[in-house]
């Protein structure tokens, strides 16, 4: 099971190397968020290429 993360998008910027891997790594998935709003996703390819196929 993938699991979901909410960060902030300075914390994203501080940590984006390391959330790389873990995305395409470890199954992880997070959404990014400013303000408490989701702006944006990051997941890894596996995942996202799967996303277009459908």
């Amino acid at each position: 099971m993938r699991r979901t993360a909410s960060i902030s998008v300075s914390q994203a910027h501080s940590e984006l190397s390391g959330l790389i891997g873990r995305a395409r790594c470890g199954n992880e998935r997070f959404v990014i968020g400013r303000r408490g709003t989701p702006m944006a996703a990051l997941v890894g390819m596996d995942e996202f290429q799967a996303y277009q196929l459908h």
